[in-house]
């Protein structure tokens, strides 16, 4: 085979290279106006058309089947329902192509912030198997407190939820309620004396929580 004939068999296949592009361009094209009235064979060829080769493309990423199958098909999905509005672009091929590509970076980024946040929660729960037990006690021993909290008089709870509490200082309470610093300690010392009162059946249960 000389020079001019290898020259003219590759003009020749890239002239059917380009009639088969353009061929499927226009079928293409046909599939997706057919598809915007409502016609359900047109997405019957267009999922037999490309289903398979979306599929692998998708594997190429993912190794999960299950999750490949399902990724092509929610893209189908989406093709059918915004079927009136979508636009495709210049080849619904690589519309197709780039959308999978983007589900699977998608599925990739979720895959990795869950796996994060696992991770997180086992390393910092309260409810890791380590401490569970001593987290049931600190929460009934909270939930005692705040009822005994709520069980003193007036005077005493207020003065004792701005100092224990909020962290407010003895001076500034004073200003606050319009009282004397003495007013202020008083209120406190009868508060605590009121919540021991309270909560001696817990003492046994602050010791194994607080004390190391």
């Amino acid at each position: 085979m000389n020079h001019k004939e290898i020259y003219d068999l590759n003009i020749l296949s890239e002239s059917l290279i380009s009639n088969d592009e353009t061929f499927q361009q226009a079928c293409d094209d046909d599939l997706m106006r057919r598809l915007a009235l409502d016609d359900e064979r047109s997405f019957d060829s267009i999922f037999k058309l490309y289903y398979k080769d979306l599929l692998l493309y998708a594997g190429s990423y993912l190794r999960e089947r299950q999750v490949c199958e399902d990724i092509v098909q929610s893209l189908f999905m989406h093709l059918w329902y915004d079927r009136k509005t979508l636009s495709v672009g210049r080849s619904l091929k690589s519309y197709l192509l780039i959308s999978v590509r983007n589900r699977c970076f998608d599925y990739m980024r979720h895959q990795n912030v869950r796996n994060d946040y696992f991770d997180y929660v086992n390393e910092n729960s309260v409810l890791s198997s380590s401490n569970t037990e001593e987290y049931i006690l600190y929460s009934e021993l909270q939930d005692h407190i705040k009822k005994a909290i709520n069980k003193l008089p007036k005077a005493q709870k207020e003065v004792f939820v701005l100092s224990r509490i909020k962290g407010i200082k003895y001076k500034e309470i004073a200003k606050k309620l319009n009282v004397s610093e003495r007013t202020v300690e008083v209120r406190i010392s009868q508060s605590l004396k009121t919540l021991r009162t309270l909560l001696k059946d817990f003492f046994l249960l602050i010791a194994v929580l607080f004390v190391r």
